[in-house]
């Protein structure tokens, strides 16, 4: 029988798979999605801080790394790398950060390292987001997913503040109850808080491509409710801004659209108004603390700080105090300002960022660090100015709470959260109306090495991090100190610093047992150097009594003046006044 006369009823189709490949577009917003749903909320107790010191922002690296290698892995495939002119203008501002790295006078690369990583991770990041060619349907999807972890931090901050009682699993402080989610830092939390509800009004305005799920229309009018509820409760400054920035830079196009005259925007309209009475009406009920109304005009600290940060700038304009060096720079500034000698502002010890990041940057980077800022800002503006003037505004309002925070804080450092946010955010606006541009690229080593290499050594490293840090953390909780638990830390890079310092704690309690003269001499270099970067009180104490052992007390009292100096008459510094010249002493 010829092939053309068989029965076609006899001809094989080929199985379909059990389980199909999801292609490399499918992983990245799997990834997405598992890390703004689940990922992104992860924590455990510990004492708080930033960076590497926080839980959540292990896992937002090893997320990072996996996104990163799966575009660069689509730039390899593609031969060919998708750019847009923000994309370009931001690498240009990246390289011009880079640069003062180059600089003499860095006294430990380390403090300013991880920022400059983070730099480079972000544009990397937002590099591989291009490479997807992502349409407006896919932004379609991808928002809701940061509109849900948006979402999920506000329910967690709900319970927080409607539900928990004092002794909780959270650890959260219900006497003073104002929610932080799982950010731990209440300012972090209303910045996050407002995002949500920017994505949430933005959805509301713009019109989709394809149908809007159930699903999604819930979530945004929870956000409608639960954002301005939190942003009373949460009583942050800072939240409360961005919060009326979104409204204010969303409005031309509600006025222009007409868009709350739809009966969906009607019900979000009419829900975001309840939970601006819900939020006025429980901040007058709930057990909470009341930040008075004089908060909105006293700036607090933050005239110190930034007129301090203001002088060192005009010590070092070209180059700045050198990357990873405003903590010294700025204490010098600030003790050489005050009047008398010693009358410093109590409070402002272990300041490693002046609240301020266009300041960080400038202080520490000078006149070049400012010009990488500018072109930053240039590739975001230049979008914005190739869109509608009211659509522009609208994309300003998406990211004016994170940045609108970056100027007031760090949030940055306090959330991988954040950043990761705010990248999407800007790709978003960036490639929403205009795709980006294919630029041939037949070379594909350099794209193919990265998309393995960059999660292959990203993540093992964080998991040995995030296990180091629970160890350091039983640690700093155990009292006595357990000191054992040093040998447990499989990966001390991760916060070298905190792990050097119990590990120099340790040395420096065995010596003073032994009275062994070498290792109190070691203590004594390792701390000299330590506080030329981070000065920190503890320091000086634990130098005053080392040289003390030592029977050195002519440079334990200089010690002591010099800490005076520096850090006024602290707590920990006032035992040692007017102490007698020969008293030894001991770390209890």
């Amino acid at each position: 029988m010829s092939l053309g006369s068989q029965d076609l009823s006899s001809i094989q189709r080929p199985a379909k798979p059990f389980l199909a490949v999801p292609t490399t577009e499918g992983l990245f917003q799997l990834i997405l999605a598992v890390y703004f749903l689940v990922c992104a909320h992860y924590t455990f107790p510990n004492f708080g801080g930033y960076g590497l010191t926080l839980p959540a922002n292990y896992v937002a690296w090893m997320m990072m790394s996996i996104l990163i290698g799966l575009g660069l892995w689509q730039w390899a495939r593609a031969r060919a790398l998708m750019v847009t002119p923000q994309l370009i203008l931001f690498w240009l501002g990246g390289l011009v950060l880079t640069l003062p790295l180059l600089a003499p006078g860095i006294e430990d690369l380390s403090l300013a390292g991880p920022r400059v990583a983070a730099l480079i991770a972000g544009l990397l990041l937002y590099t591989a987001i291009l490479q997807f060619r992502v349409t407006s349907a896919i932004w379609q999807q991808l928002l809701p997913l940061i509109l849900a972890g948006a979402v999920l931090q506000s329910l967690i901050g709900l319970v927080q503040y409607f539900v928990l009682e004092p002794g909780n699993f959270m650890g959260y402080n219900t006497a003073e109850n104002r929610p932080n989610g799982t950010f731990q830092q209440v300012n972090v939390m209303a910045s996050f808080v407002a995002t949500g509800f920017a994505i949430s009004l933005f959805l509301a305005l713009m019109p989709q491509e394809k149908p809007v799920s159930r699903l999604v229309q819930a979530l945004r009018l929870v956000m409608a409710f639960s954002g301005p509820l939190l942003l009373v409760v949460i009583q942050s400054r800072t939240g409360q801004l961005a919060g009326l920035a979104v409204l204010l830079l969303s409005l031309p196009l509600i006025l222009k659209t007409q868009a709350l005259s739809k009966p969906f925007n009607k019900a979000w309209l009419g829900l975001a108004t309840l939970g601006l009475i819900t939020g006025l009406t429980a901040l007058n009920n709930v057990d909470s603390v009341k930040r008075g109304a004089d908060i909105y005009q006293d700036p607090g600290a933050r005239v110190a700080i930034y007129g301090g940060s203001l002088d060192v700038i005009r010590q070092a304009p070209l180059f700045g105090a050198g990357y990873g060096q405003f903590e010294s720079a700025w204490r010098a500034q600030h003790a050489a300002d005050a009047s008398p000698p010693g009358n410093v502002i109590q409070g402002l010890h272990a300041l490693s960022h002046p609240h301020n990041e266009t300041l960080l940057w400038v202080v520490e980077g000078g006149l070049v660090a400012f010009i990488g800022l500018l072109l930053l800002a240039a590739g975001f503006l230049t979008t914005l100015f190739r869109l509608p003037w009211h659509t522009g505004l609208v994309g300003l309002a998406l990211t004016a709470p994170i940045l609108i925070h970056t100027q007031t804080e760090y949030p940055l450092y306090h959330s991988g959260l954040h950043w990761i946010t705010l990248i999407l955010l800007l790709a978003f606006v960036d490639t929403h109306q205009s795709p980006p541009k294919a630029v041939a690229f037949p070379r594909i080593i350099l794209p193919l090495s990265l998309a393995f290499l960059t999660p292959l050594l990203v993540i093992p490293f964080m998991v040995t991090g995030l296990q180091s840090l629970a160890v350091i953390t039983q640690l700093e909780a155990s009292k006595p100190r357990q000191y054992h638990r040093l040998l447990d830390v499989t990966n001390p890079a991760a916060d070298m610093n905190r792990f050097q310092w119990h590990l120099w704690a340790l040395r420096l309690n065995t010596a003073l047992a032994e009275g062994n003269r070498q290792e109190l001499t070691a203590y004594l270099a390792w701390s000299e150097k330590m506080s030329r970067g981070t000065p920190r009180s503890p320091l000086w104490v634990n130098q005053m009594i080392a040289l003390r052992a030592l029977g050195d007390f002519d440079a334990a009292e200089a010690k002591l003046a010099e800490a005076r100096y520096l850090f006024g008459d602290k707590d920990d510094l006032r035992p040692f006044i007017g102490l007698d010249r020969s008293t030894r002493l001991q770390i209890q």
